[in-house]
């Protein structure tokens, strides 16, 4: 559904825990943002990962991924999305795989 989460496999970050919204073992997941607006998720992305990002950039962690969720109109209707250098820079210090899951319908 729309916000944005990061997913973590391999390790457990020292992320704050009220971030956390699933978590097992070695797979864990974060709630960056709740906003349905995309250009907020990726305001409060860049700065989630600003603080962050060293703490992601560790060997332990196998594969991350940050998934921004969208409405979408159904097709054929077209919506764009572009992500910022500083977000892409940001992810890719990290190794952290940006990815938009699109929603068609609203809530």
């Amino acid at each position: 559904m729309p916000g944005c989460v990061l997913r973590v496999t391999g390790t457990e970050p020292t992320i704050p825990r009220e971030l956390l919204i699933e978590g097992a073992r070695h797979r864990l997941s974060y709630s960056v943002s709740d906003s349905e607006h995309f250009a907020q998720q990726v305001d409060d992305a860049i700065s989630f990962l600003s603080k962050y990002v060293l703490l992601l950039a560790v060997k332990s962690v196998v594969h991350s991924e940050l998934d921004f969720g969208v409405f979408a109109s159904a097709p054929p209707f077209m919506a764009q999305h572009a992500f910022p250098p500083e977000l892409v820079q940001l992810a890719a210090r990290a190794q952290i795989t940006i990815k938009l899951s699109a929603y068609f319908g609203s809530d």
